[in-house]
């Protein structure tokens, strides 16, 4: 009995280290921050860029690099990942297989290709003997045969233009279309259009929907305001043949300062066109914070109901 227990020590053992292995790498993917940052630059029309993001004190990262032949790099523990282009290798011509083709090889191969079709012609050819017949009998069954045809058809027009010469001529009255039960009634498709779109005003206009509206904005305000960089700083010098377009230009910059911080700096170039911008940024992104905002949101009740409303108009 004791041999049995033990056994069965071994392998809870076993089954509680594996179950803490998967609880720990589920919690530390909920909770680990993707850490992503990218680097860029516009000068003398060249762009230049460098984003990536890493994981878990970098055991996985992740680099894109602009203009490379082999953009992408990814890396598990330091080691590099082939991508498809290296992975596969390249063909070499062997020496041996490689034959040069003269003129005099080529006529060698023509002729014996034309000798082996010629005697593959000659085995299959049947010899087929025609009979002709004169040329006097041949004139003779012609005529015949038209005379024949000919009687039928002489007959049949006679017979249908005595038909015609019976009947009275009357004018040819297109039959109406009747109105059939299933054709759509416009006047009625355009009330049932103007229906919906009064049904769909009275949802939005009511109380529950602009709670849920203004509940939901927060969640996902709060959701952006994680996923958006902690760290930007932007610089650069913009100019235009039309000074007015680069006045406009840093109009729009000067309205977004409130948003994009006071690290975003762009000045004006009134003299010469240039643009010339530099830029960095840094940010991190927490799974469990996503799921948990999507799922605050898909479960609350008042959002399943408008969307119910909106699917029974």
């Amino acid at each position: 009995m004791t041999v049995f227990f033990k056994i069965l020590a071994i392998i809870g053992i076993v089954l509680l280290s594996i179950l803490g292995i998967i609880l720990l790498a589920v919690l530390l993917v909920l909770f680990v921050p993707v850490r992503y940052k990218a680097e860029g630059s516009f000068k003398d029309n060249k762009p230049r860029l460098v984003a990536g993001g890493s994981w878990l004190l970098h055991i996985v990262s992740v680099r894109y690099t602009l203009g490379e032949t082999d953009p992408l790099c990814i890396r598990v523990f330091g080691f590099k990942i082939k991508s498809k282009k290296e992975a596969e290798p390249d063909f070499e011509e062997d020496d041996d297989e490689f034959i040069e083709y003269t003129p005099d090889n080529v006529s060698n191969e023509q002729s014996k290709v034309d000798y082996k079709a010629e005697s593959v012609a000659s085995e299959n050819v049947v010899s087929v003997t025609t009979v002709e017949k004169p040329a006097e009998e041949v004139s003779s069954e012609l005529e015949d045969s038209s005379e024949n045809t000919a009687e039928p058809e002489a007959k049949e027009n006679l017979i249908l233009e005595d038909e015609q010469a019976e009947k009275p001529s009357k004018p040819v009255s297109k039959p109406k279309k009747a109105k059939s039960k299933n054709e759509p009634n416009k006047n009625f498709e355009n009330r049932s259009f103007y229906d919906k779109i009064k049904k769909y005003i009275e949802i939005i206009e009511s109380r529950r929907f602009k709670k849920t509206f203004e509940y939901s904005k927060k969640k996902v305000f709060k959701l952006l305001k994680h996923i958006c960089p902690r760290k930007l700083q932007i610089d650069g010098e913009v100019g235009f043949d039309d000074p007015s377009v680069t006045g406009q230009i840093l109009v729009i910059t000067s309205m977004l300062k409130p948003v994009l911080g006071k690290n975003v700096r762009i000045v004006g170039n009134f003299e010469e066109p240039i643009i010339s911008i530099e830029g960095k940024l840094k940010g991190r992104i927490t799974v469990f914070r996503v799921l948990w905002t999507g799922a605050v949101l898909y479960f609350n009740k008042n959002i399943r109901k408008i969307i119910k409303m909106f699917r029974e108009v």
